[in-house]
């Protein structure tokens, strides 16, 4: 049976996928072809819809046991993980991710340990499977949790074993527990993608999905120039969302460009709005130059608040995105400097 989730913008494009369920053998699609796979042969779990029938790509032997070395696989001579539990993301991903995208993979989080703790969300995380990915060429990247019988977190960190800095990370994106980001990524970057549970009782079967993305950033509103202070007021409808910080956001955004009238520390807020607000903010005039800074919520309520330092003449691109798609309405953005 194959099923479709969520609300927002992705969904219009994910209703073209095929997330498929499966009852004892697993089932995969991997670039167009659908293969199933008896759960002795899949490593851990885990299937990567390769093609090759030795199984070399999957770093076993013809006895299905690992060929890796402990050091590099994280796992004791028992095949179980090691991790600790305590959630602080150390050591290198459970798992390589390699192939054509779109690439899907199936898993189970069952054992796998509390290795990572999203910040999008106020739970102390629970079971989660590490992944490292390297991007094939540059562009936008859309990876989500179609098809997963459980509530996931999903979560990126920029590099592979180096407990880098967040990339993106997203809770619900709409009302089934489906988990979805679009980032940048440039050729050769490797990233670490946790797939987390929402809470300990979340535990079972998930769909991991990469694919090129066929959206794009979210389109300038206005150029606010180099006014400082600055109060600009609109209003956001509720609505799907485009892009994600990497604290959070999966509603709709509205996106501005501001550039620093000189060298000094500036505070990017929205304490005046009146819905539950993210803001974040890139380095150039898009959202495809790395992020600066990200803020959910400031101060014990729902706005958000950043500050920065920039130097004079730099361009920013100012994301006021909302905490679901759910969330909209007057909105009040502010720049000062300190």
């Amino acid at each position: 049976m194959c099923h479709y989730y969520g609300t927002s913008a992705f969904v219009l494009y994910l209703a073209t996928l095929t997330s498929c369920t499966w009852e004892g053998a697993r089932v995969t699609e991997h670039d167009g072809e659908t293969q199933t796979i008896d759960d002795e042969t899949s490593k851990n779990g885990l299937d990567f819809g390769s093609d090759d029938e030795s199984g070399g790509g999957s770093g076993e032997s013809e006895s299905g046991e690992s060929e890796s070395d402990e050091s590099e696989s994280g796992e004791s001579e028992s095949g179980e993980s090691e991790s600790d539990g305590d959630g602080d993301g150390e050591g290198c991903p459970d798992e390589i991710l390699e192939g054509v995208l779109p690439l899907s993979v199936n898993g189970d989080n069952m054992g796998a340990g509390n290795d990572f703790l999203p910040p999008c969300t106020n739970e102390q995380g629970a079971e989660d499977v590490s992944f490292s990915f390297v991007a094939p060429a540059d562009g936008l990247y859309l990876i989500h949790t179609a098809g997963s019988s459980f509530d996931t977190v999903l979560y990126l960190e920029d590099g592979i074993c180096l407990n880098g800095p967040p990339l993106a990370c997203n809770d619900d994106a709409g009302d089934l527990g489906m988990s979805v980001v679009q980032v940048p990524l440039v050729a050769g970057q490797g990233i670490t993608i946790i797939v987390d549970a929402y809470s300990f009782s979340d535990i079972g079967e998930f769909t991991l999905n990469i694919e090129s993305s066929p959206l794009s950033c979210p389109e300038i509103s206005l150029d606010l120039g180099s006014i400082v202070p600055l109060y600009q007021m609109g209003f956001e409808a509720a609505g799907p969302s485009l892009i994600q910080g990497s604290c959070g956001g999966a509603g709709a955004e509205t996106a501005f460009t501001w550039t620093a009238p000189s060298t000094g520390s500036y505070t990017f807020d929205t304490l005046d709005s009146g819905y539950d607000t993210v803001i974040y903010i890139m380095t150039g005039d898009t959202c495809m130059e790395g992020e600066l800074a990200c803020n959910d919520d400031a101060e014990e309520n729902l706005t958000s608040s950043v500050t920065i330092d920039l130097q004079v003449g730099q361009t920013v691109y100012i994301v006021l995105d909302s905490y679901s798609s759910e969330d909209g309405g007057d909105y009040v953005l502010r720049i000062l400097q300190n």
